[in-house]
């Protein structure tokens, strides 16, 4: 803890000189939620919001439909068969709200709820709440282009929205930030638990996820056009007296390098791609339903309770093409690489998911690619087309005759989906990205040998098919 605050003194000092090469971006922090917007009710609240919900089969003995996607990849291979999850929040203005001077900083009051079932079925079975966001924010801080912001936030961006997978940074938690310009530095305190069933918070204490990040962003345009936008990423992990139940003290450190280029177009084209390196405990993701954290470890420390030769490669593109006339489209791949320690001890610690259906391995890697062209037959009706291609090495730590642990490589799963979704637009926009939707869905996937043998999608854990299937009509909306 001491480093790290030794650590962001430092790099207080630091921001300024490397805002004297930036531009001017606006009162908003280096980071992003959900794809929503704010409605203004009046000029003290605005809300804001986000769901899905509907229903769905998987058109065998009368199952309710299941995720296709492999297991372990989150919403990575695709979306449409997400279960239902609501957001709703309110943000207060307090400058008007406490009849401030107009001229002094925007101060404003951000909450935001989150919804959905505890055991992955209907919203209504089994309901969790959780307050997912409760934070301050202060805009145009000492009349400059800075903010501020401390409490509980979704702490992350840019997503690739297809996938519902935050890929640049997912550092949700409980902390504060600065940005001043293109330079923002936050420290954040993770949640010290493993997800569990009925919680994705979870209940189980995670001697690894316990610990305070350091993040550091700088942004740089390459261009007076500003349509180049370079953003370097650095983060310092710190878990001080880390320690199992049984007294085995672990490394407690890691750190984590990023480079991410965006690049904006003519004729509504985006690109964005990034590359990601994490050394020590900061090698994660170990699971992947809440997309890239790196504070979710993957793998065993050795038997000096060190995470030598830990690392994570992570690697994405994303492109968007919005035409407004016939057709928009969207295309992304992502790539990861990760290792626990060199020479694993595993017989020493024990995990949250040791004794799971799926047991942590010390090494994976995986990839995941889906291209979505959206056709506008009219201003009200699109039809959606998705194919997307996933495979992961899926290797589990085993018990030996001799009662030895060994790590047994099962081979690489894959899984090959289709989905067409003629889609009704009520708000009459011509655009990918606008909502509300009402879809009715079709996915079908193919699943090889090893998928199946194992059971690694939800689908395959209710049925033993090379080939599944969601049928289902479904909404998403958000503001």
């Amino acid at each position: 803890m001491k480093r790290l605050f030794f650590l962001f003194c430092s790099f207080l000092l630091l921001q300024e000189a490397f805002a004297q090469q930036t531009f001017k971006t606006g009162d908003t922090l280096i980071t992003s939620n959900e794809n929503t917007a704010t409605l203004g009710i009046n000029k003290y609240v605005s809300l804001i919001g986000y769901g899905r919900i509907g229903i769905g089969t998987s058109l065998e003995d009368e199952h309710t439909g299941f995720s296709l996607n492999l297991e372990g990849q989150g919403r990575l291979g695709g979306r449409f068969e997400e279960t239902d999850y609501i957001e709703q929040g309110a943000i207060l203005n307090l400058n008007n709200l406490l009849k401030l001077d107009t001229q002094k900083p925007k101060i404003s009051l951000q909450f935001r709820a989150q919804m959905f079932s505890g055991d992955n079925s209907f919203i209504v079975n089994n309901t969790v709440i959780n307050m997912a966001e409760a934070f301050i924010q202060v805009d145009s801080l000492f009349d400059r282009d800075a903010s501020v912001w401390l409490g509980q936030r979704f702490f992350r961006g840019p997503d690739i929205q297809m996938a519902d997978y935050f890929n640049w940074n997912n550092l949700t938690g409980q902390g504060f930030a600065f940005r001043y310009k293109q330079s923002t530095l936050a420290m954040i305190a993770t949640f010290p638990f493993a997800q569990s069933e009925n919680n994705p918070y979870g209940d189980n204490f995670d001697p690894l996820r316990e610990r305070y990040i350091l993040n550091f962003q700088q942004g740089y345009y390459l261009d007076t056009a500003q349509k180049h936008l370079m953003t370097g990423l650095m983060e310092v992990h710190s878990a001080d007296n880390l320690q199992t139940s049984t007294n085995f003290e672990i490394q407690n450190t890691g750190w984590v390098f990023g480079l991410k280029h965006e690049y904006t177009g003519e004729r509504g084209f985006y690109n964005e791609a990034t590359i990601r390196y994490g050394t020590g405990i900061a090698n994660g993701p170990r699971d992947d339903g809440w997309s890239s954290r790196t504070f979710i470890t993957l793998g065993y420390p050795d038997v000096n309770g060190k995470f030598k030769g830990a690392f994570s490669w992570h690697i994405t593109d994303q492109i968007k093409i919005h035409s407004g006339k016939r057709m928009d489209w969207q295309a992304y791949f992502v790539y990861r690489n990760q290792r626990g320690a060199k020479d694993p001890v595993i017989s020493q610690i024990q995990f949250p998911y040791a004794d799971s259906i799926f047991p942590v391995p010390n090494r994976k890697w995986d990839f995941s690619i889906g291209v979505r062209p959206t056709i506008f037959l009219n201003k009200y009706l699109h039809l959606v087309l998705e194919s997307q291609f996933q495979m992961r090495e899926y290797i589990i730590p085993q018990l030996d005759p001799s009662g030895n642990v060994f790590f047994n490589d099962l081979g690489v799963a894959s899984m090959t989906k289709f989905s067409i979704v003629p889609t009704f637009v009520p708000s009459a926009q011509k655009d990918a990205f606008g909502r509300p939707h009402i879809r009715l869905i079709y996915s079908l996937a193919f699943y090889n040998q090893v998928a199946k043998d194992n059971k690694l999608s939800e689908y395959l854990q209710q049925s033993n098919n090379l080939l599944g299937q969601y049928f289902g009509v479904r909404t998403e909306w958000w503001f």
